[in-house]
């Protein structure tokens, strides 16, 4: 729904500086958009980004997402 997409990206600019721009149309509060340019594509902000949601799922939903479940089949180069 429009309101979780939107505490979503609240949480995830309050608690970690990340601006994830929302939707229009038939998507409109129903998804969010994440960039996967530059910098922002690499495994230095896409890494704690994913763990922002799994956080933000876990402290602010109380939904048992075990740590790094959202890692599964990231590519990790040099790690």
């Amino acid at each position: 729904s429009m309101e979780h997409e939107q505490e979503v990206r609240d949480y995830l600019l309050k608690e970690y500086g990340f601006v994830v721009s929302g939707t229009w149309g038939k998507t409109i509060g129903q998804a969010f958009r994440v960039s996967h340019m530059g910098r922002a594509s690499s495994s230095e902000y896409l890494i704690p980004f994913l763990l922002g949601i799994e956080e933000f799922l876990r402290t602010e939903k109380g939904i048992d997402v075990p740590l790094g479940a959202s890692l599964v089949g990231v590519e990790q180069p040099g790690y």
